[in-house]
Formats: C-alpha cells, structure tokens, sequence
C-alpha cells in the first residue's frame, strides 16, 4: 500500500506524468499512451499469444511494452500506460524512497496511478468537469482513450461527499466513496434514479434533500451498463 506515503508517491507520479507529456509534446487531451510511450523511446508490439494484457520488458537497452490483441481501444490504452508506469517505477521511486522500493504490490498500485493520472491528467480533468458540470459524458468525449470507468472512479479526485456505483446488468458491480459514510447500500434516491433510467436509458438527475444523484446509461450491444454519482448537492 502506498500508506502514509501516499501524497509523496502522488507528488512523483504527477511529476512524471507532466514529464512525459511535455516530452511527447501533448497540451491537450485526449491523451494516447502509444504516442507518449514511442515518444520517450518505447517500442510496442503485439503479441497474441500473451496470456496477461501486457507486460514491459527490454531489448538490449531499448525498453518494450508488448500488448495482448485486444478488440477495446481503450483498454489497449490502459494497457500501454501502465506498462509505461512500470518501466518508470525506478525513476518516481528515487524520488520518494531513494529508488530502494522492491515491493511487487507497490509497483502495481504506482503504475495504476500513473496510468489513470496519464489518460486523465489532473489539470485538464478538473478544468473539463467544471465547465461540463461534472458530466460523465462530455469528459468521455474530452478524455475519449480513456474508458468510462476510469473517468467514473476519477471524478472522486474531483469532489468531496461522492459515492460512484457501477451496475452491470442490472446488479451492483462495484461501488466506491470518498466520504465514510453510505458506502455499503443504496440510498432510496438512487434506487428511484435506477427505476427512471429503466423506463427511459437516458441520464437521469434528482435532487433531494441535499443530494444530487445522476445516472448514465453506458450500454454496449447485448450488454447494459449503469454509472451512478451520488454526492452533496452545493446548490441549495
């Protein structure tokens, strides 16, 4: 876990998120990890018989990302910038731990962070969730390499007393907040936000009581998909 160290690690990650955009020459999203990667010198190559989505390695001293086939691009996305966290692992670790960090876990989780913050860069997501008002949608088209997950689990860098859900196929699938309270079950005004996108798969909002809950409908062909945001409603 990255513990008590949390904000320092997030500190290096950022950096080396600016770093490499600004060496790949991006000043605006959306973001491709392929490009920055190829831009600092990373090869990618396809392997099909990879049984992980990717791994990072290295020919002679050039490093290699290889990627699984993969029908989603912005699954490859994730894919490439993760790998890409982990070849920098050494470089954002020397500035928080001398570079003497070894833990399999911890690079996993540093490279998760760089590959979110990469496809979703702090400053330009905050600045297109102002002036979209927060819409999953309208960041989905600003951010388009990265998928609407990892935009929804991202708007809870956004704002305090947040609470985001996932419903696949009409059942819970995950659910995560930033605040302590009303994580486990649904609140009655979600569960009413539910029943209104069911009549209609259109976004729904309501306000009540305080809070505000909006849905998105983010269904695939033979697949329906939910994203639900709860949070405190500033308006009142």
């Amino acid at each position: 876990m990255l513990s008590d160290a949390a904000g320092a690690w997030s500190v290096s990650v950022e950096e080396a998120v600016a770093g490499c955009l600004a060496r790949a020459g991006v000043s605006e999203p959306p973001v491709s990890a392929s490009d920055v990667a190829r831009a600092l010198g990373v090869s990618i190559v396809e392997d099909r018989r990879l049984a992980t989505r990717g791994r990072c390695t290295r020919i002679g001293a050039t490093p290699l990302v290889v990627v699984a086939a993969e029908d989603r691009p912005e699954r490859r996305e994730w894919t490439i910038a993760h790998e890409l966290g982990e070849i920098l692992f050494p470089e954002i670790a020397a500035c928080v731990a001398g570079g003497d960090v070894t833990e399999d876990r911890l690079r996993e989780q540093v490279a998760n962070l760089f590959a979110t913050r990469l496809l979703l860069p702090t400053l330009w997501f905050r600045s297109t969730w102002q002036t979209s008002g927060g819409d999953l949608w309208a960041l989905k088209q600003a951010f388009s390499t990265a998928s609407h997950e990892l935009i929804a689990w991202r708007m809870l860098d956004a704002a305090p007393g947040m609470i985001v859900s996932i419903f696949d196929q009409g059942r819970l699938t995950a659910r995560r907040g930033n605040c302590g309270a009303g994580r486990e079950r649904l609140f009655p005004i979600e569960t009413e936000a539910r029943q209104q996108l069911a009549t209609r798969r259109s976004p729904c909002k309501l306000t009540r009581d305080g809070v505000c809950v909006t849905i998105w409908p983010v269904d695939e062909p033979g697949w329906q998909r939910e994203i639900l945001r709860l949070h405190a409603n500033t308006d009142d």
